[in-house]
Parts: structure tokens; C-alpha cells; sequence
């Protein structure tokens, strides 16, 4: 018989992990509604909020499961490169050359 354990995702066990989801999605909640609703002193809860919330992946969780959630690394020159060539050549009829002086028509919304 094999054992068929499936990789550890939390640096904690499973069952606390979902509690301190759950107690964490409250105290986020309630900095955002202080963030927005509350004192002008307390705004800076909102981006405080967020960036909490964004730092919680490499506390709770272990590396194996941030990859499964999709945090991975990537190799940024090929990944930068990948994407310019990939607009260029899926939006390279929008792109026209202008010179020095060139004044570009304005924008207008559509249905004017």
C-alpha cells in the first residue's frame, strides 16, 4: 500500500489555517470599512488592508503552495520581451509612425 499524501500548502495545519482565513477576512473587511467610511485619520487603513493582504501568501503558506495558487517565478527579460512582441504583432495596424511636430487627431466617443 503507498501512501498518496498530498504536498503540504501551510506552514500551519490545515484546520487553523482556515480559521485564521476566516478571522483575517474580517479584520480586512473591517479596515476597509474604516479605511473608506471612517475618519480621515484612518484612511490609510485602506492601502494597509491591501497590503497585508498581499503579504499573507509567503507568511501562511509554504513554497509548494503558493506555486499551486499560481505565485511563480518568472524570467522577467523573456516575459518582457514575450509581451512587447505580442502587442506589437497583435495590435501593430494601431501603431503609426508619426514625426517631430505631428499633431494626433483627438479621441472622440464612439457615437459622436
Amino acid at each position: 500500500m503507498t501512501n498518496h499524501s498530498s504536498p503540504k500548502l501551510w506552514k500551519i495545519n490545515t484546520q487553523l489555517a482556515v480559521a485564521t482565513a476566516v478571522v483575517l477576512a474580517f479584520v480586512f473587511a473591517a479596515m476597509r470599512g474604516i479605511g473608506v467610511q471612517g475618519p480621515t485619520q484612518l484612511r490609510f487603513f485602506l492601502p494597509l488592508s491591501f497590503t497585508l493582504m498581499t503579504a499573507l501568501p509567503w507568511v501562511l503558506m509554504t513554497k509548494v503552495g503558493r506555486f499551486e495558487i499560481g505565485l511563480k517565478r518568472t524570467d522577467r527579460a523573456s516575459s518582457t520581451k514575450d509581451s512587447t512582441l505580442s502587442d506589437v504583432y497583435n495590435h501593430g495596424d494601431d501603431i503609426q509612425p508619426t514625426r517631430r511636430g505631428d499633431v494626433l487627431p483627438r479621441a472622440t466617443p464612439e457615437g459622436s
